[in-house]
C-alpha cells in the first residue's frame, strides 16, 4: 500500500479498531501467514497495546495436506493458483492477492469437507499436524 493511500486512510488506532470489529472471532486466512501475523501483531501492540492471539489458517501448510496427489511439497501461491485456474490480476497487490487467496480458500474448504475436515478449526488442526510432522 503506497504512501498516498496510507496518508488518505484512517489513523492507525481507528483502522485497527475497525479491523478487530470486522474480524470478530473468525480465523484469519493467508498464504505464508507469518508476514501478515507479524505485521498485524506489531501494529496492534504499538497502537492499541493489544497482544494479538487470533487463530490463523495458513494455506501454504493446508493445501499440500489436502492435495497430496497434486503438490505434496511446500510451494508458492502461484503454483496453487495455476493448478486450479485461479487468476490473480495483479500479483503482489494486497487486494488482488487477498482475492486470489479467498478463491483458493474456497477450493480448500470444498476439499476439506470431502476429507472429513468440516470446519475452520479442523483446517487449523491440519496445519498444526503438518507443521509438527515436518519437524520430526
Amino acid at each position: 500500500i503506497g504512501g498516498g493511500a496510507q496518508r488518505a486512510g484512517l489513523p492507525p488506532d481507528d483502522a485497527l479498531t475497525a479491523f478487530l470489529a470486522y474480524i470478530g472471532n473468525a480465523p484469519l486466512v493467508a498464504y505464508h501467514a507469518q508476514f501478515d501475523q507479524t505485521m498485524i501483531s506489531r501494529a496492534l501492540h504499538e497502537f492499541l497495546g493489544i497482544r494479538f492471539k487470533h487463530p490463523w489458517i495458513d494455506l501454504a501448510w493446508v493445501m499440500p495436506e489436502l492435495y497430496k496427489e497434486k503438490i505434496e511439497i511446500q510451494t508458492g501461491l502461484d503454483d496453487w493458483l495455476h493448478l486450479f485456474g485461479i487468476e490473480n490480476i495483479q500479483r503482489h497487490n494486497a487486494v488482488s492477492d487477498a482475492y486470489a487467496t479467498a478463491k483458493l480458500l474456497q477450493v480448500a474448504i470444498a476439499r476439506a469437507a470431502t476429507l472429513g475436515f468440516p470446519s475452520p478449526q479442523s483446517l487449523i488442526e491440519v496445519e498444526k499436524l503438518r507443521r509438527w510432522l515436518r519437524r520430526v
